[in-house]
């Protein structure tokens, strides 16, 4: 942390940053510039959700309510990505990891903005049966070929930093383990991030390990079960070494990763932990296991999920949440885990620090008198710039 110092940006990176007298100073007295936020995960789809879907103790019952509100909803999946990205940008977010259920193009992403967020857009893919895989695989490649990783060779030029595209085959329970290991194979020969939801819950290792419980009567009920669909005595680790060779690797939730499958992602330098403790909270799971990570070496970074499961998509609200439940964490580590380590997953390296050199994407926190934290309730986020720009200026 640096006190009283001049931050010095042009042309939409930071330039310099002194304690030398300067003449075109914003005076900001007690408060704080801190990288920009990065939204690990997102669900941009549910944006319009005015409150959560309530979660009554049975998850796969939450999965069709979920499932349900997609078949009535009457907004455009590109309007509801809008709306998202407009929330994220006046929030503090300047880049987010986003899961797509549908066909939309880079352009849907720019939200119609100058200084839009940029977006690494994971195409969700489905598919437990064998006769879908080659459907599957064919959107997935579809998807990799139209959101094109940057090719500039200037990685903070504007066309290069608005979107690029990644894969999410979704979870153990709806994606089948032969199509998971082509989908990875793909993504690691297009150099492409993997997004994969995993140990979410409890019902899914029961699933994995012994093919029983709440996930095998919902894929009965909707005519997905047939045996031989998951190995036995399976567990998240059979994922996880499929990910080893891939650029980067979210895993998304791990609410009950063991110390085995903790130390396998450790040990492997490509993969974050995703971490979304109002999502976490709001299922009533166990403590999250993210701490152990960081103290095996790991890698854990912040994302708010979607507005199916958390009230809002900002990560400050995110991250203030987490200091309250958290209180022995540092404000050092907060901060890192919703900037740089979701940069760092990402492969957004423009993003997630302040140093000279590096995007001028900030946000300006107003500190009380009274706090200790920078995380603390009574501190306001009150100033947000992308790439130069004011999005809210603090003046």
């Amino acid at each position: 942390m640096l006190e009283n110092h001049v931050l010095e940006i042009d042309e939409g990176l930071v330039t310099d940053i002194h304690q030398k007298p300067y003449s075109e100073t914003i005076r900001l007295d007690d408060c704080c510039l801190v990288p920009s936020f990065v939204n690990a995960h997102a669900h941009l789809e549910f944006s319009d959700l005015a409150r959560p879907f309530p979660f009554e103790g049975s998850f796969t019952g939450w999965i069709r309510e979920l499932l349900e509100y997609r078949d009535r909803r009457r907004n455009s999946l590109a309007d509801l990505v809008m709306g998202g990205l407009f929330e994220l940008r006046h929030t503090g977010s300047a880049a987010v990891g986003e899961i797509l259920t549908g066909n939309l193009n880079p352009a849907d992403y720019r939200d119609h903005s100058d200084f839009p967020v940029s977006s690494v857009v994971f195409r969700e893919i489905i598919g437990l049966l064998p006769e879908s895989h080659e459907e599957q695989l064919h959107l997935a490649k579809q998807h990799l070929d139209r959101f094109r990783p940057h090719e500039d060779d200037d990685p903070f030029a504007e066309q290069a930093t608005c979107t690029s595209g990644g894969l999410s085959p979704h979870a153990p329970y709806t994606v089948q383990m032969q199509l998971f290991e082509q989908l990875v194979s793909l993504a690691g020969n297009r150099k492409a991030p993997v997004a994969v939801h995993l140990a979410e819950t409890e019902a899914e290792l029961q699933l994995l390990s012994r093919q029983t419980g709440e996930f095998r009567d919902l894929l009965e009920r909707r005519e997905l079960w047939r045996k031989g669909l998951f190995a036995k005595n399976g567990s998240p680790l059979d994922y996880l070494q499929l990910l080893r060779n891939v650029s980067r690797a979210l895993i998304i939730h791990g609410n009950y990763l063991n110390n085995n499958e903790l130390n396998y992602i450790a040990n492997h330098p490509n993969m974050t932990l995703i971490y979304c403790p109002r999502t976490h909270r709001s299922f009533g799971h166990y403590d999250h296991p993210w701490e152990r990570l960081l103290q095996l070496g790991g890698q854990v970074a912040i994302g708010t999920d979607g507005r199916s499961s958390n009230p809002d998509l900002s990560m400050w609200n995110e991250l203030r949440f987490l200091k309250e439940k958290s209180p022995r964490a540092t404000d050092q580590q907060l901060l890192h885990m919703g900037t740089t380590a979701g940069a760092r997953a990402l492969q957004l390296p423009e993003f997630g620090s302040l140093k000279p050199g590096a995007s001028a994407s900030l946000n300006i926190i107003r500190r009380a008198e009274s706090t200790q934290s920078l995380f603390a309730h009574e501190n306001d986020l009150i100033g947000t710039m992308i790439r130069g720009q004011w999005i809210r200026s603090p003046v």
